[in-house]
């Protein structure tokens, strides 16, 4: 196989959201060009239906894999986005006054808010909601939030 023509490699995108995050982590690499070339193939094994070594791609094939790669990636609409619930429980609902859990809510939202309008996950957007709710811990009720946070890319 040679850089010169083109590869049929059949690419499993969903494989991203089950990588770990050192393989996350590589892509930024990558793209900074800090990547040595059996790196990149450990990157791609992750990516590649069969696994890039398994199909006996060699180091001098990594440009027309990542090429084919690309053209998936695009063609599949680019990162996926990902979902993460972020539960926080504040105090137990039967220890303190209403109105005071209440204003204890209120904050920890806008802290909440706050936190997520300044945090910077991937290249993409991301973006959230959140809802209060009752989050029951060993039988105990307590006031809590859900925090649900999807990165788009």
């Amino acid at each position: 196989m040679s850089d010169e023509k083109t590869l049929a490699v059949q690419v499993n995108l969903d494989a991203i959201q089950d990588m770990p995050l050192e393989s996350l982590e590589m892509f930024q690499r990558a793209e900074e060009g800090n990547l040595k070339a059996g790196e990149m193939l450990d990157l791609f094994d992750g990516l590649v239906v069969g696994g890039v070594r398994g199909k006996g791609y060699k180091i001098r094939d990594r440009q027309a894999i990542a090429e084919a790669i690309s053209t998936a990636f695009k063609a599949g609409g680019g990162w996926p986005a990902m979902t993460a619930d972020l539960i926080v429980a504040t105090e137990p609902a039967a220890q303190s006054m209403q109105s005071s859990n209440h204003d204890a809510m209120v904050a920890m939202m806008d802290a909440l808010s706050t936190a997520l309008r300044a945090a910077k996950f991937a290249k993409g957007s991301h973006s959230w909601s959140i809802k209060s709710t009752r989050i029951t811990v060993a039988g105990i009720d307590y006031w809590g939030v859900v925090v649900t946070v999807v990165e788009h890319g």
